[in-house]
């Protein structure tokens, strides 16, 4: 039985299957363009893709998260990264074809577990609907945001705040690793400076003699 869409679905639809296919083109080429600044700039692209279909679903929060997080952080350290390595294009395309069987195992593997979530979620969307389910109490009507911020900082309270600090921790592991002390550097040692009994002396000094 065919049913007529509206204009709305139709044009949402489209927008949908668009940024849809530039998530798949940009993944795609991610792996096979050999230049590693233009990867990191497909890889922006489907970052920016998949956040806007997060908000067409109405996970705002999730898309912007996307954006800022993805886009904004880590997107920009691998261009850096990247940039300031200067990875020569010639040895990296010499040595890719030695790595095809382990990436197409790891492929295999991927496609073969998305396949079994869509076959579960389907079978799970079957039984609901053989089976109804009894109406849920009513509750006033949240956004994502909101829903998610009370989901955070009230049941899983604990474990954000451990992740908070195990990311802290991370943080100052990094600092101590880089930490080196130079001897060739002049630092300022205010506990000296503070010390000293005098602060200030004058010294009477002849003419073309110096102190």
């Amino acid at each position: 039985m065919l049913v007529a869409l509206s204009p709305f679905q139709l044009t949402e639809g489209l927008v949908f299957f668009a940024f849809a296919f530039v998530i798949v083109a940009c993944a795609l080429s991610v792996v096979v363009v050999r230049n590693p600044v233009h990867a990191v700039l497909l890889m922006v692209a489907a970052f920016f893709s998949s956040a806007a279909l997060f908000i067409m679903q109405g996970a705002e929060f999730l898309g912007l998260l996307l954006i800022i997080v993805y886009v904004g952080a880590i997107a920009v350290l691998f261009l850096f990264v990247v940039m300031m390595l200067d990875i020569r294009i010639v040895a990296t395309t010499k040595s890719r074809r030695k790595h095809v069987p382990l990436a197409l195992a790891v492929a295999s593997l991927l496609l073969a577990e998305l396949a079994a979530v869509v076959l579960l979620d389907t079978t799970s969307a079957e039984q609901m609907v053989a089976k109804p389910s009894p109406p849920a109490p009513t509750r006033p009507l949240l956004d994502n945001t909101t829903e998610l911020g009370l989901l955070i900082y009230s049941d899983y309270l604990v474990v954000f705040e451990i992740a908070g600090l195990l990311l802290l921790l991370a943080m100052l592991g990094a600092i101590v690793l880089t930490h080196r002390t130079r001897d060739d550097v002049a630092r300022q040692s205010i506990a000296e400076q503070k010390a000293r009994s005098e602060k200030a002396r004058l010294v009477k000094v002849a003419s073309k003699d110096g102190v």
